[in-house]
């Protein structure tokens, strides 16, 4: 279980303020243009109110120009309106909210985003780096800090009536139907507490304020359309970059998929900080981290499936240790459609993903896997919430959660499949396993399964262990060394979520990372490049 914190110190007077604060805090000056309000050595972090914090994030959110601020205008204003109605309904996650109990929310209200005046931000390289790009991807579509770039942007040659790139570059038609599809409050993150009713169950993530801040703060939509009938290679994903500079502390980037009766498309959504492409552009790939930016990330995606519709999604958060990363999707399965999805999560000083998927129409699937690697002398934590809902019967769903931690490392997950009473024939099956590293590791796993149909087949369970010795030994009995044989046991329990990615270069950085969380007590060369196999 994660441990108690200490109570946080009094309330800055003013959101996003700088200089000193109360409880010893100091705001200190960073290199990569963001000011980040921390508690000095021996002191309490210095939260202010979730309502300033919120409050502060929404003043800083500048003005659209045209031709966004005509799509968007309203939107925004609606996002807005939710916010402070939220605020004023005391609707915010706090520590004691069930949804935000075990993670950190108060270490991330201690933290404020602002721009330090005249500093140079972090240049983008002319060309998207393939480490960075998944493999063999039929278009690649570069959103910087929410807004399409079309310089880092490949979306050309895609078959007739697909659509990639940003909402304000659609045609009109498109563009009126996609907004009206757009949600301030998606379904799947509607409150902060995991009820029991239908309602409530729908909104129980704890997404809701940065939902609607994410719609406040709009700048563009990742708009996707693939028509009725159009299959796009599985060989070939859309792969959708979100890139994080210093020029905006805190960016609310958002992705709209609308995938058409018997469409089928492979999609990758990963996000990176900008220090990370500027190292891998001078070959020096995964060394961005040390300087990332200590900004936030605040994303929302809704994907919307229609009748037989197929998408096989991979999401990869890797921002670095130093970053912080809020991301709420949800998905809508009509009859006989099959959602597929992977999440990646790397270190972060926080990494919270809601993930609702809501099964509606007879036989639609949901398959879930996901791989949570995290550890360092720092404390770093990742989060994941998910929620998994049968509304009718003979849907199918399951789920495969895996957590590598180490040293100070901190991992949660939380996951509900809900079958509702006319949800017979269901199945659904569910299993969380990790492996600790580390005795200064610290994880909570709560696997949740509620059934109110009948007629159905689910199970649901979670592991937790070490790395076997015994295990150890064997490889060292046929002349393998130590440190390799951790690493072969490292991999093999990370292979089954990750194996079948199309994304290498991920594949080769969580390799690396493995390694390096890895006890070891000396240094020995072993080989990491080959990730997809033992």
């Amino acid at each position: 279980m994660l441990s108690s914190r200490a109570p946080a110190a009094r309330a800055a007077d003013a959101p996003g303020g700088l200089g000193a604060t109360d409880g010893g805090a100091v705001a200190e000056w960073r290199p990569n243009d963001i000011v980040v309000a921390e508690a000095a050595p021996g002191a309490a972090p210095a939260s202010i109110l979730p309502a300033q914090w919120f409050d502060g994030l929404l003043a800083a959110v500048p003005p659209l120009a045209p031709p966004a601020a005509d799509a968007l205008d309203a939107f925004r204003a609606a996002g807005a309106a939710e916010v402070r109605a939220l605020v004023d309904a005391g609707g915010l996650p706090v520590s004691k909210s069930e949804a935000w109990r075990h993670v950190g929310v108060r270490e991330l209200y201690a933290r404020t985003f602002a721009l330090v005046d005249g500093a140079a931000p972090v240049p983008l390289p002319a060309v998207l780096p393939d480490a960075y790009v998944a493999d063999g991807a039929g278009a690649v579509a570069v959103f910087v800090d929410g807004a399409f770039c079309a310089a880092l942007s490949r979306v050309s040659g895609l078959p007739g009536g697909v659509y990639v790139g940003g909402l304000a570059d659609l045609d009109a038609p498109r563009r009126e139907q996609l907004l009206a599809k757009l949600a301030v409050r998606i379904e799947g993150a509607n409150a902060n507490t995991l009820g029991v009713s239908d309602a409530s169950v729908a909104g129980g993530l704890g997404g809701a304020p940065f939902c609607a801040l994410n719609a406040a703060a709009a700048v563009d939509v990742a708009a996707m359309v693939i028509p009725a009938g159009v299959a796009l290679a599985d060989t070939e994903p859309i792969h959708l970059v979100f890139v994080s500079s210093a020029s905006a502390p805190v960016s609310h980037p958002r992705y709209l998929l609308d995938g058409g009766a018997g469409s089928a498309i492979t999609l990758v959504t990963s996000h990176v900080d900008a220090c990370e492409l500027a190292g891998a552009a001078e070959g020096a790939e995964g060394t961005g981290a040390a300087g990332a930016s200590r900004a936030l990330t605040n994303a929302v995606g809704q994907l919307l499936l229609s009748d037989g519709a197929l998408v096989r999604h991979t999401l990869v958060a890797e921002r670095g240790p130093l970053s912080s990363h809020v991301e709420n999707v949800e998905v809508t399965c009509a009859a006989g459609a099959r959602y597929e999805l992977t999440t990646l999560q790397g270190p972060a000083f926080l990494c919270r993903i809601n993930v609702g998927a809501t099964l509606a129409g007879e036989g639609a699937q949901a398959h879930a896997r996901g791989l949570m690697l995290t550890g360092g002398e720092s404390s770093s934590a990742l989060d994941l919430h998910t929620a998994i809902r049968h509304l009718t019967a003979g849907c199918e769903s399951s789920q495969l959660q895996k957590n590598l931690l180490a040293q100070k490392g901190r991992a949660v997950f939380r996951g509900l499949i809900r079958a509702n009473g006319l949800a017979k024939q269901t199945v659904a099956h569910q299993l969380c396993r990790s492996m600790l590293l580390s005795d200064g590791a610290k994880l909570d796993v709560a696997p949740c399964l509620e059934i109110i149909a009948d007629d159905v087949e689910c199970t649901h369970g979670a592991t937790v262990a070490e790395l076997d010795e015994e295990k150890v030994f064997y490889f060292r009995a046929r002349g393998i060394s130590a440190e390799a044989a951790r690493y072969a046991l490292v991999k093999g329990f990370a292979l089954e979520v990750i194996d079948k990615v199309p994304y290498s270069g991920t594949k080769r950085r969580m390799a690396a990372l493995a390694l390096r969380l890895i006890p070891r007590k000396r240094r020995e060369a072993i080989d990491t490049s080959n990730w997809s196999s033992i």
